[in-house]
C-alpha cells in the first residue's frame, strides 16, 4: 500500500513539479566537481538509475580499462569511472547534453566526448567496458526531451545499439545494461537475441517503490 501511494505521488505531483524545476539550468555536487545540468538532461539527483549505477561501479575493476558510456548524459557516471582510473568515451546524441559535458569535462585528460547516434561517429575503437542507461519505453520520440525515454514504436533504438554493439567489444569485454520493473525487458531481451546477445541479471535493488536491474550482455561468438 505504501508503495502504491508512492508511486501516484511521484506520478502525478514529483513528476510534473520536476519537470518545471528542470526547464531551467540546474548544478549538481559530486565529489567535490560541481557540475552544471541543462534542461533535457538526466539530472543525478532525481533519477534512480544514475545513483544506482554509481553504486556499481564500486564494485568493477576499472583501472587502465577503456570506458565507453552509452548515452552519458550529465556524464557523472563517466566521471566516476574516470576518477576510479578508466579512460573515458562520453557518447551522447543530445547536443544540449553535449554542451554540458564539453563544459564539464572538455579540459581533462582521457575523457573524449563524442556526439553520435549511438556509435556512428565512434570510429574504430574497442572497449573494456560499455555502460548503458537506455531509454526504454516503447513510443515514437518526438522532442530532443523525448530521447531520453522513448526508444521508438518499434524499440527502433536497440535495433540499432545491438546491430551496432558487436564491432565495439572484443572477447574479454564487459557490458551493462540498467533497466527497471515495469519497462519491457522481456522485448528487449529478444531484440538483443536477433543480434546474438544475450542478458544475465547481475545486480537487483529497490528504489522507494521501483525495482531495477543490472544485466550482463553477452554476445555469442561466431
Amino acid at each position: 500500500m505504501k508503495e502504491t501511494v508512492q508511486k501516484i505521488y511521484a506520478t502525478y505531483l514529483l513528476k510534473p513539479y520536476l519537470k518545471r524545476y528542470l526547464k531551467k539550468e540546474r548544478f549538481y555536487h559530486y565529489n567535490n566537481k560541481r557540475l552544471k545540468i541543462y534542461p533535457t538532461v538526466f539530472h543525478p539527483k532525481y533519477f534512480f538509475s544514475t545513483q544506482i549505477l554509481l553504486q556499481f561501479l564500486e564494485t568493477l575493476d576499472l583501472k587502465e580499462k577503456t570506458f565507453c558510456e552509452v548515452g552519458a548524459g550529465s556524464g557523472v557516471i563517466s566521471y566516476k569511472a574516470w576518477e576510479n582510473g578508466a579512460s573515458i568515451t562520453a557518447i551522447e546524441m543530445n547536443e544540449i547534453a553535449i554542451k554540458g559535458l564539453k563544459e564539464n569535462f572538455g579540459s581533462m585528460q582521457n575523457f573524449e566526448i563524442i556526439q553520435s547516434d549511438l556509435f556512428e561517429n565512434v570510429g574504430k575503437n574497442k572497449f573494456d567496458i560499455v555502460m548503458i542507461n537506455p531509454p526504454y519505453y516503447f513510443k515514437e520520440i518526438e522532442s530532443e526531451e523525448s530521447l531520453a525515454w522513448h526508444c521508438g514504436q518499434n524499440g527502433e533504438y536497440f535495433h540499432k545499439l545491438f546491430k551496432q554493439l558487436s564491432a565495439f567489444i572484443h572477447k574479454s569485454s564487459e557490458m551493462y545494461i540498467i533497466l527497471f520493473e515495469d519497462c519491457e525487458t522481456e522485448r528487449i531481451e529478444n531484440i538483443a537475441r536477433d543480434y546474438n546477445f544475450s542478458f544475465t541479471k547481475v545486480f537487483e535493488t529497490k528504489m522507494k517503490w521501483e525495482k531495477n536491474y543490472i544485466f550482463n550482455i553477452n554476445y555469442l561468438w561466431s
